[in-house]
């Protein structure tokens, strides 16, 4: 189930009910399920529009029970369930390009069907509890299948032979801070300090990075500097390693055969660019002439329209048009 353009009543939130909130609502009583939102334990904004002079507002996306689904307009007090947890933050990561590249997504869809089965739906009075207990057992069945099905991607020192603990530990401090930041707020106000400690961390995780890598580059030039004299072959497994490798075209194929030679490629080239750029020369001159007078009353037909909608306005026009919005509502329709 998914969110669904229709009005939903809770304690939050109260209307008078049409055909399409009366038949949504039929569904919901069906299946046993209610509206997140509009629960008394969840606190934000109930409606996405309210209309001028008191009229019909639209209630926020509506998040079934069976969905389990985080929307940042809505926020949850503090350990409900739409927060971010700690847990989220892995130190592994699943690698998807193996993953789909052999066939194991449809080997995690079917192990996460399987633990799911055995996830029962609560059929006694729903509460903030029964909700996260019922969400765990979910995010624990995801995990679960993704640990026994998907591949990790593997950490490779030769890649980042900078990083030390110091930096694992300033990364994750700035991923918790991160975190704490969407659960409060996911503003950007400087006075906000979800969000100055969010910032705060990341800076000090760049610094630090940019400081490793720097010591990292003094101590391999001061080791070629020393050994260049005394272990040469040392010295060149370590530029050879930091050297670029020329990406280049080596094979090219034209016409079912396969060239390799340096001189046939350029050719095969040069003769590419030169058909590419060379003047075109039309076996119908009738036909280059229609595409011409076509082209040219399809741009005089265009600017002409253009010139029709142009639609001409002052500043003063927009400055009364703004004074008169109601607040907090967007100058666009």
């Amino acid at each position: 189930m998914g969110d669904f353009n229709t009005k939903i009543q809770g304690p939050r939130y109260k209307f008078n009910p049409d055909e399409r909130s009366r038949l949504m609502y039929s569904l919901i009583q069906e299946y046993e399920l209610f509206s997140v939102n509009t629960q008394m334990f969840c606190h934000g904004p109930v409606t996405t529009f309210q209309s001028y002079d008191n009229g019909p507002s639209t209630v926020v996306r509506s998040y079934s029970y069976a969905t389990i689904r985080n929307w940042k307009g809505v926020k949850c007090k503090k350990n409900s369930v739409f927060t971010h947890t700690e847990g989220e933050q892995s130190t592994r990561s699943v690698s998807w390009d193996r993953a789909r590249k052999y066939g194991y997504i449809n080997d995690y869809s079917f192990a996460l069907s399987q633990h799911l089965w055995t996830a029962e739906f609560p059929r006694h009075e729903i509460n903030k509890l029964i909700i996260e207990d019922y969400y765990n057992k979910i995010v624990s069945a995801i995990k679960q299948a993704e640990q026994e099905t998907l591949p990790y991607s593997i950490f490779k020192p030769y890649q980042k032979p900078y990083w030390n603990k110091s930096l694992t530990h300033l990364r994750d401090m700035m991923r918790l801070n991160r975190i704490e930041w969407l659960n409060n707020c996911n503003c950007h106000d400087l006075k906000c300090d979800a969000f100055n400690h969010y910032k705060q961390a990341k800076r000090a995780f760049r610094d630090a990075q940019r400081s490793a890598i720097d010591e990292y580059e003094s101590a391999i030039a001061q080791k070629i500097e020393n050994d260049i004299d005394v272990d040469q072959k040392s010295v060149w497994i370590i530029l050879n390693k930091r050297k670029q490798k020329p990406h280049t075209c080596t094979a090219l194929k034209k016409d079912g055969t396969l060239f390799t030679d340096s001189n046939d490629l350029m050719i095969i080239w040069y003769d590419h660019f030169q058909n590419v750029f060379s003047q075109s020369v039309y076996s119908e001159p009738d036909r280059e002439t229609y595409i011409s007078d076509r082209v040219s009353t399809i741009r005089e037909i265009n600017r002409t329209l253009n010139e029709k909608d142009d639609l001409q306005f002052s500043y003063s026009d927009v400055i009364n048009i703004c004074s008169h919005l109601k607040n907090k509502q967007s100058v666009w329709p």
